[in-house]
Order: structure tokens, then sequence, then C-alpha cells
């Protein structure tokens, strides 16, 4: 009586963060069972995004999907090996809507930063390295005092009520 060979097929996944400053997990190299469904879960530090994210070196950055604080990328029914690498920088772009007309002045500034043309939710000042340096929720001040930052460049993160966020750098004498 013959009962056959039955050979089970697993392949490994893995995930690099290459620039910047950040995390991917599973970052160590796992065995998965061929025909199963996997995630990555990419988290930038505080004042990073992330510009590119490939699988096996094929771009697949615009298939994130973006929660609060990461981003995750789903695959079915996997049926080869799996590096995912993830490259982050620090916020610099200016994105904003192609209608709104944003200002931030003056630029440089000293003692105080004015903000026109936005109803602003939240506020964040970000140093040239990332880091948190100022985050406001609600009753945001117009102008905003900035004398106590150092001397530097830094950038501005607003998001409006709408829940859009723009990009604004500025430069503290």
């Amino acid at each position: 009586m013959d009962i056959g060979a039955y050979e089970t097929l697993y392949y490994h996944m893995s995930g690099a963060v290459t620039e910047g400053n950040g995390s991917i997990s599973p970052s160590t190299r796992l065995p998965v069972l061929g025909g199963q469904d996997i995630e990555f879960t990419i988290t930038p530090a505080s004042g990073f995004h992330i510009t590119s994210f490939t699988i096996n070196t094929i771009d697949v950055t615009n298939q994130l999907s973006e929660t609060v604080d990461c981003y995750t990328y789903n695959r079915a029914n996997i049926s080869e090996d799996i590096e995912a690498v993830a490259k982050l920088s620090v916020l610099s772009s200016i994105s904003n809507n192609s209608n709104s007309k944003i200002y931030v002045y003056p630029v440089p500034a000293r003692e105080e930063l004015f903000i026109s043309g936005i109803e602003i939710q939240n506020l964040k000042i970000y140093s040239l390295q990332g880091h948190t340096i100022t985050d406001l929720k609600h009753n945001i001040p117009n102008p905003l005092k900035i004398s106590n930052l150092e001397k530097g460049i830094y950038f501005l993160q607003i998001t409006d009520t709408k829940g859009l966020s723009h990009i604004h750098r500025f430069l503290k004498e």
C-alpha cells in the first residue's frame, strides 16, 4: 500500500530598515508555511516618514496601509521567500493641497512664528534630527512663541480641522 509522501513547503520572510530611524516587524528571518498570509509593520520614529518600501526589490510603497503611528503591508498566499526593505527619512517636504495657501512667517524667525490660511487642529515642531520638540493640540496660540528654541532649522507639522497634514520648514535665528 502506497501512502504517498507529503512534504511541507516553507518559505522565509524578513524585514529591515536600511535608512533613517524606525523599526520593522518582523525584522528577523522567520519560516512561513507556503500559502500563508503575512504582514509587515513599519513604525517610523518621531519626525520620520517612509520614503520607500520594497518587497523582493519591487516598490510597493503605495500598497501600505497607514494607521495612527505605523504602516502595515499584507500579502496573501505567499509562494516565495519575502525580503522587505523600508527606507525612512526626516520629514522635509511641503505636502500642501494645491488649493491651500498656508503662510508661515517670518522666516527666519526670532521670537514668534505666525501661521495663516489654515484652521489648526494640532501642531508639532520637529528638530532637523526628527525629534519632537513641541506637540500642541487644540487652542494653538497664534503667534506661536519660539523664543525658547535654539538657532537652527525646524519642521512644522500642521494638522488642519479636516485631518490633513501640512509640513513647513522654518529657520530660528
